[in-house]
């Protein structure tokens, strides 16, 4: 009876022990898709303002090739050279420029250093003006590309490590588990065994109950038949005796 107790206080443990482990596993399966989903939010917009500063950086650089060969250009020519400067620095290739800078810009705004941010505004606020100085523009985009490249790889490498982190703190857990159910199911098993074996006993001990009830029932019966008996027996005898005199 005090090993069956134990045993279902361990039984108990257990089940709260394979409870909490199934709750625990759930809660960091959970932790790591947000985890990934802000990895791929980031991934994504390293990705763009890549993509949208080296689309900057190439349009600036057409533009500052095509400017600087029309300047020359105007030392022989002064009036056909102009018209063909305002052409080359054109509204569109411009505004081209300026959008996919300013489709990253407020994406990565929290990354830029202030030199960095500063330049970027201005050139969003007066392209125009700032291909005065679109040397430097395309120095800080290329830079910020670099930059971004080696933050996404790092991000990349982060996020493989965390996740093979995860799956093997996941596969641990799951061990864990199958253990405290292996454990389980054997003092359940011995628990069944105890409960069986005391059923047996118990069984036993009625059926020899039973049976010294009827033993002594029996016994009864045979002193009162002896009794019986001895009396007949002194009858007959004294009856002969009687006889005999």
């Amino acid at each position: 009876k005090g090993e069956n107790g134990e045993l279902s206080k361990d039984v108990a443990k257990l089940t709260a022990d394979m409870t909490e482990n199934e709750a625990t596993r759930s809660g960091a399966e959970s932790l790591r898709e947000k985890s990934h989903e802000v990895f791929l939010s980031e991934e994504s917009d390293m990705e763009n303002a890549i993509s949208g500063f080296n689309d900057a950086v190439k349009v600036l650089k057409e533009l500052t090739g095509a400017s600087l060969e029309q300047t020359a250009a105007k030392q022989f020519m002064p009036n056909r050279a102009e018209a063909l400067v305002t052409k080359a620095v054109s509204q569109q290739s411009l505004q081209h420029a300026q959008d996919a800078v300013r489709g990253v810009a407020a994406a990565v705004s929290a990354k830029l250093t202030p030199a960095q941010r500063s330049a970027l505004e201005s050139f969003l606020q007066a392209p125009s003006a700032s291909m005065k100085q679109s040397g430097a523009i395309v120095k800080i985009l290329k830079q910020m590309v670099e930059t971004f490249e080696e933050n996404l790889e790092n991000a990349r490498d982060a996020e493989k490590a965390e996740q093979k982190a995860y799956e093997k703190y996941m596969e641990d857990k799951e061990e864990e588990f199958d253990a405290f159910k292996e454990s389980r199911e054997d003092k359940e098993g011995l628990l069944s065994s105890n409960d069986e074996e005391l059923g047996t006993k118990k069984e036993q001990l009625e059926e020899s109950e039973e049976q010294k009830e009827d033993d002594e029932e029996f016994l009864e019966k045979l002193l009162a038949s002896c009794k019986s008996k001895t009396k007949e027996y002194e009858k007959r005898k004294m009856l002969r005796a009687n006889e005999n005199a």
